[in-house]
């Protein structure tokens, strides 16, 4: 075999290191032109996620008010989701109808 020298050591761990390096610049420009390049698709996206997400929370408050105030009772798992859906629904622009429902509920003592 030949004697390999740490000349041409060197010139490989270069060579690697070189790709390695042009590979990480080419994944990091790429995913920068992606991400500009999608921008308004991507918050078309998630306008669109967070209005079905509004629309689900409303359903769902819609629902259980509804029941409460038809005489209906929720167990403890479905109160703690209606806070848990109203906190959300609250964060996501919600209007204030569904809020005066909760809040007369609380005070009949119903939720």
């Amino acid at each position: 075999m030949e004697q390999i020298t740490l000349g041409q050591i060197a010139v490989a761990v270069a060579l690697v290191v070189g790709l390695v390096s042009g590979f990480a610049y080419l994944y990091t420009m790429l995913k920068k032109w992606i991400k500009t390049a999608f921008k308004d698709e991507f918050d078309e996206i998630n306008k669109r996620v967070d209005s079905i997400e509004l629309e689900a929370c409303k359903n769902f408050l819609v629902r259980s008010v509804t029941e409460l105030e038809r005489g209906g009772d929720l167990d403890e798992i479905n109160k703690q989701r209606v806070y848990e859906c109203f906190e959300r629904y609250q964060a996501a622009g919600g209007n204030g109808y569904i809020r005066r429902k909760i809040e007369q509920l609380q005070e009949d003592g119903k939720l």
